[in-house]
C-alpha cells in the first residue's frame, strides 16, 4: 500500500512531486510493480494447474467406479433357495448344496444361495444327514429362486 501511494506521487508532474521522490525511487518502485505483475501471473498458473489436476483425477475416479460397477453387474450369476422337509414342511439348517465343486451350507431358516453359477442347466446336489441325497438338473436361465423338498431315509 505503501508503494503505491510513492508510485502514485512520484508519477505526478514534476511541480507537484513531493521532493522525496527521486529517480532511484522511481526505479525502485517499477521494479517492485513488475514484480508483483510475475507473482500474479505464477499464482494464475499454479492454481489452473491445480484446477486441472483436480479436474483429472476425479474424472479417472468416476470411471473406474464406472468400471467396477459394470464388472461388479457382469460376475454376479446368483441363485437362491430354500430347503424343506417334504412331509413336514419345516426349514432345513447345515444342508450341503453343491453346484460345479462349490459348497454351500444351508443357513438356520433353510435359505442357500449359490453365486458364480453357470448360466445355462446345471447340476445341484443336496445332502443332509439323516435324509436321502437328492441331485437335480436345473436351467439357470429359467430359474431364480429353488425350493427343494427332502425326504427321510
Amino acid at each position: 500500500m505503501i508503494f503505491m501511494q510513492l508510485y502514485v506521487l512520484c508519477n505526478k508532474p514534476v511541480t507537484q512531486r513531493p521532493l522525496l521522490c527521486s529517480v532511484n525511487q522511481k526505479t525502485e518502485l517499477r521494479y517492485i510493480f513488475k514484480i508483483k505483475n510475475k507473482m500474479k501471473r505464477i499464482l494464475f498458473i499454479a492454481l489452473a494447474v491445480s484446477i486441472f489436476f483436480v479436474a483429472n483425477t476425479s474424472a479417472k475416479e468416476k470411471a473406474s467406479a464406472e468400471a467396477t460397477t459394470a464388472a461388479a453387474t457382469v460376475t454376479t450369476k446368483s441363485l437362491s433357495g430354500l430347503i424343506i422337509d417334504k412331509l413336514t414342511s419345516e426349514s432345513l439348517a447345515g444342508a450341503v448344496i453343491t453346484v460345479n465343486g462349490q459348497k454351500v451350507y444351508s443357513d438356520l431358516d433353510g435359505n442357500f444361495t449359490l453365486t458364480n453359477i453357470c448360466d445355462g442347466k446345471c447340476e445341484i446336489k443336496v445332502s443332509l444327514i439323516s435324509y436321502k441325497d437328492q441331485t437335480l438338473e436345473v436351467d439357470r436361465r429359467n430359474l431364480k429362486s429353488l425350493n427343494i423338498k427332502l425326504s427321510q431315509q
